[in-house]
């Protein structure tokens, strides 16, 4: 029997041009490995790691996040009014300005956990993306970013009293 290799299916919406302005919604999930105190420091390196990143970025601005135990959640917002500069001078954002974004911010995170904070920080292979199509869909994410935590906490609560 001969078996074929596994292919992990491309999560970006095939034909789809990310250079297009517009808002995503972005989840990457992540890992902390032995630290109990590990996720306050995470929230303050994430919300710094945005910041600084949008200053160098100025195309991109993050809307809106929330930090879970075990991956963040954000929108990003891809104003293309200034990409045709950018693309001229950083060839790698020419196709993929979305991904190059998020390989900054999963790089700064990551670089500040491991070297400043010193905790083993690690991210998962890839991201979950969705494209926001209008301002409903876009107001409904952020609903459900603002609302993400506590539907954590009921479900925890939930378990407890589960038989």
């Amino acid at each position: 029997m001969t078996l074929t290799p596994f292919r992990h299916k491309a999560p970006r919406l095939p034909g789809y041009d990310y250079r297009n302005a517009g808002g995503y919604f972005v989840t990457i999930r992540f890992e902390i490995i032995d630290e109990s105190d590990a996720y306050a420091k995470l929230k303050k390196v994430v919300k710094d790691s945005f910041k600084e990143v949008a200053t160098r970025r100025p195309e991109f601005s993050v809307d809106n996040w929330v930090l879970m135990p075990d991956h963040l959640h954000f929108i990003c917002l891809l104003d293309d009014t200034r990409l045709p500069q950018l693309i001229a001078v950083n060839d790698k954002m020419r196709s993929k300005p979305l991904g190059f974004f998020i390989r900054q911010i999963k790089a700064k995170i990551t670089w500040t956990m491991n070297r400043t904070v010193g905790i083993n920080f690690t991210w998962r292979t890839n991201f979950y993306e969705h494209i926001i199509r209008n301002e409903a869909e876009l107001n409904r994410t952020r609903k459900y970013i603002l609302e993400n935590p506590l539907a954590l906490e009921i479900k925890e609560v939930a378990d407890v009293y589960r038989n």
